[in-house]
Formats: structure tokens, C-alpha cells, sequence
């Protein structure tokens, strides 16, 4: 999962600055808007100055509140120190549209604004994964699986756990249906992508969500029981590219699930004995 959020990320930034050179070169042809040959931003007026150093306060005041505090909260000041930052520049824009109308250099602060903007949410919101939620881990035989918390907020299951990924070279786990005594019941996606040596998956009957392609590239995976009396939720996807003839093996008695044989997201359906996945 790590991987493909880095490629997400990279081709992110890629485009996006990009996008940026080709516009800005646009509006600075379109309205001949001159370069500003010093180093040092000058600022119109006094009050200009004092208004961007208040703005600046209050985003390093977040900043320092995002270091020392819960990850939970500093995500959202995270967000409400971005929107602090654009409106610094609006600030910026105001200013030089009404004091320094003829340089239309307020036309580029406005177009940087939004591109800022777009960046770091893009940013923010594509690694949101790796940076604000802490992963635990369960060791196994001859790897680890990887998974976080998640608040669900019912009334019937306050937390529960994902599954977020797996490292290692077992060729069997038992997903367990608890962890820290809180129900397992999502396997995100990408979770147990690539894990060429595994070979069968025992899912519990807790899992209610496996989703798209949360099992992509386990070539050698051909058995995955599952204990459940109904089938979980599935997204398209979750089984791709997995090993040949995989099967899904459900207790027998099980009239909820698909009939024997049936193609079932790619899986095999057959009844058996799932007492042990050897």
C-alpha cells in the first residue's frame, strides 16, 4: 500500500505543478504582469504587513498545536491552518487590487492561492493514511499483519479494526476476529496485495467488508475460508489477479452463501469442512 500511495503522490505533484507552469505562464502573457525582480515580498502598507504577520501567528500557532497534540485534532487543524494560509493570500490579493490595481500582479497572487491550496490538501488528503493513523501490528508465523482502529460510532460496535497490510512469507494466516478484545471487520485495500507466498486465508466470520483489490498479485492464493453465515461485502476487484482456480470454501449449511460452483467475485464456491485451512 505504501507504494502505491508514493506513485499516487508523485504523479500528483507532477501534474499539478505542471498545470501551474502552463497557467501562470498564461496569465502573465495574457496580462503582462511583470516579475518581481527582488527577493523580499513588498508589502503595500503598514496594515498589509500587520494583517499577513497576524495570519502567519495563527498558522504557526497550528503548526506547533499539530506537533505536540492528538493526531485525531491536529488533522483538522491541519486543514483550518490550510484555510488560514488562503486566506492569507485572498488578504494578499485584496491588497494589491486595491492599492496596486494597475500592476494586476493580484490576478497571479489569487491563481497561486488556489494552486497552494489545491497542493496541500492533494497532499494531505493522498497520505492521510501513512501520516495521521497510527498502524499496529500482529505478528504471525513468518510475517506481519498490519491494522488500525477505526471509530464507528454505533450503537452496537463503538470501534472496530482494519486491516490495512501484511508483510512476511507465510504461506497460511488466520485473520483473527478480534484484536485487543475489538472486532476485526474490514480488510482494506491493498492489504494483503502481492504476498506471492500465501496460499490459503482463513477470514472470520467478523469480517463485513473486504474491499477492491485488498488481495491483487498473491499469486500462489487458492483456498480462502470463510466462517461466516453470510457472505461479507465485497468489492469488485478484491480477488484480481490471485492464483488459479481459487476457491472460496464455506461450512457446509451454509444457504446464505452461493451454491456449489458458483463463480463468486472470481472465487469458486465449495462447501467443506472448515475446521482447519491445511
Amino acid at each position: 500500500m505504501g507504494i502505491d500511495m508514493w506513485e499516487r503522490l508523485l504523479v500528483f505533484i507532477i501534474i499539478l505543478l505542471l498545470f501551474f507552469w502552463i497557467f501562470d505562464t498564461f496569465i502573465k502573457q495574457r496580462f503582462n504582469i511583470k516579475e518581481n525582480k527582488r527577493d523580499k515580498y513588498i508589502f503595500v502598507n503598514k496594515f498589509h504587513k500587520w494583517g499577513e504577520n497576524l495570519f502567519l501567528i495563527l498558522i504557526i500557532t497550528l503548526v506547533l498545536y499539530i506537533v505536540f497534540f492528538d493526531n485525531i485534532f491536529a488533522f483538522a487543524a491541519l486543514y483550518i491552518g490550510i484555510v488560514f494560509f488562503f486566506l492569507l493570500y485572498i488578504f494578499r490579493t485584496f491588497m494589491e487590487w486595491k492599492f496596486k490595481k494597475e500592476s494586476k500582479q493580484y490576478i497571479s497572487t489569487f491563481f497561486f492561492a488556489i494552486f497552494l491550496t489545491a497542493f496541500f490538501v492533494g497532499i494531505i488528503t493522498i497520505t492521510y493514511d501513512t501520516i495521521f493513523i497510527e498502524e499496529n501490528y500482529l505478528h504471525t508465523d513468518n510475517g506481519v499483519i498490519r491494522y488500525v482502529y477505526t471509530d464507528l460510532g454505533t450503537s452496537r460496535i463503538d470501534v472496530a479494526v482494519i486491516i490495512t497490510g501484511y508483510n512476511g512469507t507465510d504461506t497460511k494466516i488466520i485473520i483473527p476476529s478480534e484484536i485487543s478484545g475489538l472486532p476485526v471487520m474490514f480488510i482494506d485495500s491493498l492489504a494483503f496485495a502481492n504476498a506471492t507466498s500465501l496460499k490459503s486465508v482463513k477470514i472470520p466470520s467478523s469480517i463485513a467488508i473486504i474491499a477492491e483489490r485488498a488481495f491483487l498479485g498473491s499469486i500462489s492464493l487458492t483456498y480462502i475460508y470463510f466462517e461466516s453465515r453470510v457472505p461479507p461485502f465485497v468489492i469488485e476487484g478484491a480477488f484480481e489477479d490471485i492464483g488459479s482456480d481459487p476457491k472460496a470454501i464455506v461450512p457446509f449449511g451454509r444457504t446464505n452463501w452461493p451454491l456449489e460452483g458458483t463463480d463468486w467475485y472470481g472465487l469458486i464456491i465449495t462447501h467443506a469442512d472448515i475446521g482447519s485451512i491445511d
